[in-house]
């Protein structure tokens, strides 16, 4: 069963969390308590709205809690898909600006990637999704993210939530941070820490002991590659701030992802001469193909002059 996502509930279709427990433990730890934290819905405009959950019911043995249906996708899948690299950088650039607005409030959620669902044109379906329009960002409550990520095992901890974020940080520090990780996915195409285990992913992201972005991704421009190592490298003191990530990232659909790479030198080559590479090269081949066919006809001209007369016996 899916921690995060869409499910069914008396013939309606909610925003679920799988806690991973039946009911007796559920009640016996007190789970009930999620029930009144909340969490924000982040326009493009930057209208903020709360988003609470409105219950918990137990399906094929584990209690769900669910709220409000959110047409979305977590941000996680939409940051590791390579095949949509300009909707994962648009997806970021939202996901900055959304991080920006929440940062002033008292409790912003942890910056999980797995921790936020965006909606985009793909995925606008299901009740209600015509209010949500392309942009537009889920935060449900942390506690509700934890418990689902805790519930789906040690190997989904580790890949929706340890190696996004920085153990050490919190608030705008933490997700300057993230903001970071993401960066190296899209345009590195891997993870910075791709260890298996917590520990050693906690002492690589402490240590910064990962590899180099232009390891990684040679095109990438110098100034990208920079902003990502300082990102991940930097006390939080001199590291990039959110600020920083959306000047240097721009305005969701303001830039493709391949703009942030360099042309390699047979590219650059190609595109610089090959208008008049093109006028010079007809103009060289005509030229030539003149001359061939001159010197083809004199030479045949020749061969008739120096061929015997027929003979008349």
């Amino acid at each position: 069963m899916q921690p995060i996502g869409k499910f069914t509930i008396a013939g309606r279709t909610v925003l679920g969390f799988n806690t991973g427990v039946d009911s007796q433990t559920f009640n016996r730890a007190k789970f009930a308590q999620y029930l009144s934290k909340t969490g924000f819905i982040i326009y493009p405009g930057g209208r903020v709205e709360p988003w609470k959950p409105e219950g918990a019911v137990e399906q094929a043995g584990t209690m769900i809690i669910f709220g409000p249906y959110f047409p979305g996708e977590r941000l996680d899948l939409l940051i590791t898909d390579d095949s949509r690299k300009d909707r994962a950088l648009d997806a970021l650039r939202y996901w900055i600006k959304a991080r920006l607005l929440i940062s002033r409030r008292e409790h912003p959620p942890y910056p999980w990637a797995a921790g936020a669902l965006m909606a985009h044109p793909a995925s606008a379906e299901g009740p209600g999704a015509s209010a949500y329009p392309a942009g537009s960002l889920l935060f449900p409550p942390e506690e509700l993210v934890l418990r689902s990520l805790y519930a789906g095992g040690r190997g989904l901890w580790i890949n929706q939530a340890e190696r996004w974020a920085h153990p050490d940080r919190s608030g705008d520090a933490a997700a300057a941070f993230a903001a970071g990780t993401m960066a190296y996915r899209i345009f590195c195409g891997a993870f910075p820490y791709p260890a298996r285990d917590i520990i050693t992913i906690r002492r690589n992201i402490r240590e910064g002991n990962f590899p180099l972005p232009r390891l990684r991704n040679p095109r990438l421009n110098e100034d990208t590659a920079a902003l990502i190592y300082r990102a991940l490298t930097a006390p939080p003191q001199h590291a990039p701030c959110l600020a920083a990530w959306q000047t240097a990232l721009g305005e969701p659909g303001s830039r493709e992802a391949a703009s942030f790479t360099r042309a390699g030198p047979w590219e650059k080559a190609r595109r610089g001469a090959k208008r008049p590479f093109t006028a010079k090269a007809k103009r060289f081949f005509l030229q030539r193909l003149t001359g061939l066919a001159l010197t083809l006809l004199l030479f045949a001209g020749l061969r008739n002059r120096a061929r015997p007369a027929p003979s008349t016996k």
